[in-house]
């Protein structure tokens, strides 16, 4: 088990801020019903990492997915999908622009160099492949 500092994570949602079978606020608090540090998929909140190359990146989202940013709190545990975590706090709603872009803003110096800003308005496979390879 790989355990990983709190960090973001990205939690796209149906556009009744559900996620798995969890409902999300829009903004504030959120805890898992129960928790099992284990990097498998269920006991836990779960979200997208974001690194060069994840698939979820150009993936055709439905237009009504709320993307939610995440700051996570207390123990995240990384999966081959992304993050799992106990808890944390949604700070931002919106778009999947938008949400990429909140991102960014709130990732540390050293992860912004890796970053591909990504949505569904200004997707350029073109450019993404070159970065990635």
């Amino acid at each position: 088990m790989k355990t990983v500092q709190p960090q973001y994570a990205i939690v796209p949602c149906t556009e009744d801020m559900v996620s798995g079978a969890r409902k999300y606020p829009s903004d504030g608090f959120i805890e898992s019903w129960g928790w099992y540090p284990a990097p498998v998929y269920e006991d836990g909140l779960h979200g997208l990492l974001w690194r060069p190359g994840v698939w979820w990146q150009s993936f055709e989202w439905p237009k009504q997915t709320k993307w939610l940013v995440v700051r996570t709190e207390g123990p995240v545990v990384e999966t081959t999908l992304g993050l799992k975590f106990k808890q944390g706090y949604v700070e931002h709603c919106g778009t999947r622009k938008s949400a990429t872009e909140y991102f960014i803003e709130k990732s540390p110096e050293e992860l912004k160099q890796t970053l591909v800003p990504v949505s569904l308005e200004n997707l350029n496979m073109e450019k993404l492949l070159d970065t990635l390879f």
